[in-house]
């Protein structure tokens, strides 16, 4: 039984909101046009509360020696509510305006333009779990499991521009079938599996200005994923070579969104929002403002996304490290290793735009590390990515283009672990 009480905080900032952003979305050249107008900063910040109460069980019955059968379920109640969701305008033209205003619990020059709700959200949720294993013989086990999950609802509760709006929940139902063995005298472990999952409401993102250029979440209809994965780990050589061991996996999967209607992103050509919602929704009348232009025109409504591939999923991963210990008696013992890992290439946006994607990448590690028992000592010389390779840990859409994040370049270094009880017992 579970019982969790949570608040979060969240706040952004928009800066310059005509001149910076307005325009450029707009795609239009108005010269000197906006060059009067007030340069304009808004706060906008939240509490998002959450209060969850569950219930957990599983349990294994032998129906005899060669089958066993595996129940299990989750009752959930949670409740998620908004609070303290306000819009300030900042004066930032007195004197004595630094960035350190904004990093502080200092309000003193915010004017609270409006203040938002919403009203609370409640999920009851129950996740069954049942799953049956088989073991033919003593190294074999073939097994197959059908589950139930759910992520809870929740809210976009940095806004500007209106009431902080729901995220509706996601449900996913899964289905797999699969087995462990042992080969060749137990030295062979392998196993592998297929599956599929169907989810519903699944969680999507975008970055916007109009979140506070933080990410903004939605819901697509559903999405499927079928896919097929192999593990092993083997020692080739367990009376020659007790010391050498290879470990390895494989997995493929095709994820594609089967309902996703109301898609929204970046225009490839304009660069101009699409989805629901878009730049009429900006209240700049609130602000004092005018513009002298309508936004109905330029602005795109929702396109389809079904078909599209499931972002941040490629079809083909794979890894394998070769490991090689050789036991030096007194002087303890060194382990050499290489790891090496692939993935192929995927989309980062359920746009599927050809300019938000990882292309296909390999990285080689190396790591040599020297064990002393007696002292509980090791030592551990590595390099990571010893091949330099570019690829990014993020590729993000959002008003202005593309936001990117390397990961990190070749990396090298020595670690210590110093198992203090070892070496005073």
């Amino acid at each position: 039984m579970f019982f969790f009480v949570n608040s979060g905080i969240a706040s952004g900032l928009l800066t310059n909101v005509l001149d910076s952003a307005t325009v450029p979305l707009l795609g239009l050249n108005t010269g000197n046009l906006v060059a009067g107008l007030p340069r304009v900063t808004l706060e906008s910040g939240g509490l998002l509360y959450t209060e969850s109460d569950a219930v957990y069980f599983q349990g294994t019955y032998s129906i005899n020696e060669d089958w066993k059968l595996t129940l299990g379920a989750r009752y959930q109640e949670e409740t998620r509510e908004i609070g303290n969701t306000n819009l300030y305008l900042v004066d930032t033209l007195s004197p004595g305006m630094t960035q350190a205003y904004y990093e502080g619990n200092d309000y003193s020059r915010n004017t609270l333009i409006s203040e938002f709700g919403g009203e609370p959200l409640v999920e009851e949720t129950f996740s069954p779990k049942i799953s049956l294993q088989w073991f033919p013989d003593e190294t074999t086990q073939i097994y197959t499991s059908l589950q139930r999950g759910y992520k809870s609802p929740t809210y976009n509760i940095v806004n500007f521009f209106g009431n902080p709006d729901a995220v509706e929940g996601e449900e996913a139902t899964a289905v797999e079938l699969g087995f462990k063995s042992e080969w060749l005298d137990g030295t062979l472990q392998l196993n592998g599996a297929i599956y599929a999952s169907e989810t519903k409401n699944l969680l999507t993102g975008i970055v916007s200005f109009t979140s506070g250029a933080i990410v903004r979440y939605a819901n697509a209809g559903a999405a499927e994923a079928k896919g097929v994965e192999l593990d092993m780990q083997w020692q080739p050589m367990p009376d020659w070579n007790p010391g050498l061991a290879i470990t390895g996996g494989a997995s493929y999967v095709n994820s594609e969104f089967t309902d996703y209607t109301n898609g929204e992103g970046f225009d490839d050509t304009t660069g101009l929002y699409f989805g629901p919602g878009g730049l009429e929704d900006i209240p700049l009348g609130l602000l004092g403002i005018e513009l002298p232009i309508s936004t109905g025109g330029v602005i795109n409504g929702p396109r389809d996304f079904t078909g599209n591939q499931v972002p941040r999923a490629p079809k083909l991963t794979s890894s394998v490290s070769v490991n090689q210990f050789i036991d030096i008696g007194d002087f303890g013992g060194l382990e050499f290793a290489v790891d090496y890992s692939y993935k192929s290439e995927y989309f980062t946006t359920p746009q599927n735009s050809p300019y938000f994607v990882q292309d296909q990448y390999e990285i080689w590690s190396l790591r040599t590390s020297y064990f002393y028992d007696p002292w509980g000592l090791q030592l551990t010389a590595f390099v990571d990515n010893a091949k330099d390779k570019d690829y990014y840990v993020s590729i993000l859409q959002q008003d202005f283009g593309r936001s990117v994040t390397l990961a990190p370049p070749r990396l090298y270094g020595l670690k210590v672990k110093w198992d203090f009880d070892a070496f005073l017992n």
